[in-house]
């Protein structure tokens, strides 16, 4: 990003705040320029902060940021593709932990990641949902188009879903194809039939003992009785009922045999009216390990068939949003604040922090 092109965006973006906004204006100075700081009041150190310690409080506190405008500052200075090409958008969520704030709003119990296997636990906190374009380049950072907090009343993925909407239409309107990436969790009915309205295609990856079903077959004259709703059931672990499938060959990034086989016109029971492919990758010289499984599996939801050939390139750029989310928390602080309410900790703060770090 070059000089005329960050002052730029600086001016637009400062054009999103209202009430607080130098303050606002001044931590995000602070957060791209304060590399020693480790807690959250060190940010003060920054010599672009030029305000006490307690106005860092105040610009989360006190601070307005209007989302929409910002959310099209963020896709506007985002490095897009020229018109006409495939853009790839991750979709994800992050715990903030938040067990001794007894008077945070809303919270909900939220799962603790990275335990030893077979150890499960919980921590009252707050699910925050992101919407990232994903780099096409290995070592290339996740840009943070848009971040909402998951509420206690809603799912993830309905909140991801209007997330998309959103971010969807704005990347249609400079003539870009929209790939969404996203792992198990959304390969599910209420998010594919959210999905139906949005123009852009879906790679999801799902579970190995997911059913899915065939078109239900017509109704035979005569018959007694109601018409079948669904067709055959296709499970993915019971090879039995897979059928022919298409299929592409190919090599993998290190040389091995590369399998991808497909199956087009299936639906889940829940959501009929969504059409899927479902996609079946095994990678001949995996370990067979559980980070390195040798069968894979996978929906598409799109106008368009399939790219088989781009099916495991493309799933693999959804891991930069994991490097994308330890950026956030081990060098922004992202989780380091810890402020008394939900309104205190504006979502699209974190969406800031996040893409002007990088820029």
């Amino acid at each position: 990003m070059n000089f005329n092109t960050l002052n730029e965006f600086r001016h637009e973006m400062y054009g999103c705040f209202g009430k607080a906004k130098d303050a606002l204006f001044n931590l995000v100075d602070a957060l791209s320029s304060e590399a020693g700081a480790r807690s959250f009041p060190e940010l003060s150190l920054s010599p672009f902060f030029e305000r006490s310690w307690a106005s860092l409080y105040e610009a989360l506190e006190d601070g307005e940021i209007d989302g929409e405008h910002l959310r099209k500052v963020f896709v506007d200075f985002a490095p897009l593709p020229q018109a006409g090409q495939f853009v790839f958008l991750g979709v994800d969520t992050s715990n903030l932990y938040r067990p001794e704030a007894e008077t945070a709003e809303d919270r909900t119990l939220v799962p603790i990641a990275n335990l030893p296997k077979n150890t499960h636990a919980a921590s009252p906190g707050w699910v925050m949902s992101h919407i990232v374009l994903l780099p096409t380049q290995a070592g290339q950072g996740t840009y943070v188009l848009d971040t909402a907090r998951v509420a206690s009343s809603e799912l993830a993925t309905e909140v991801a879903a209007r997330q998309l909407q959103a971010v969807v239409a704005e990347l249609l309107a400079r003539g870009l194809c929209p790939v969404i990436v996203g792992d198990r969790w959304y390969a599910c009915a209420p998010f594919l039939a959210r999905m139906t309205d949005v123009k852009a295609s879906c790679l999801l990856r799902v579970k190995s003992n997911r059913v899915f079903y065939r078109p239900a077959p017509e109704r035979v004259a005569g018959q007694k009785g109601a018409s079948r709703k669904d067709g055959d059931r296709f499970q993915c672990k019971d090879e039995s009922s897979h059928g022919a499938p298409d299929v592409w060959e190919g090599t993998d990034a290190k040389g091995a045999r590369l399998e991808v086989r497909c199956w087009k016109h299936l639906h889940l029971r829940t959501a009929r009216w969504v059409e899927v492919s479902v996609i079946q990758i095994i990678r001949h010289g995996a370990r067979g390990s559980v980070r390195d499984p040798k069968t894979s599996w996978f929906v598409w939801k799109g106008e368009q068939a399939a790219p088989l050939a781009e099916i495991s390139p493309t799933y693999r750029l959804r891991y930069s949003h994991e490097h994308g989310y330890r950026f956030d928390k081990q060098e922004l602080l992202w989780d380091v604040p810890r402020l008394s309410t939900v309104v205190a900790h504006p979502a699209f703060t974190d969406q800031m922090w996040s893409y002007h770090a990088r820029g």
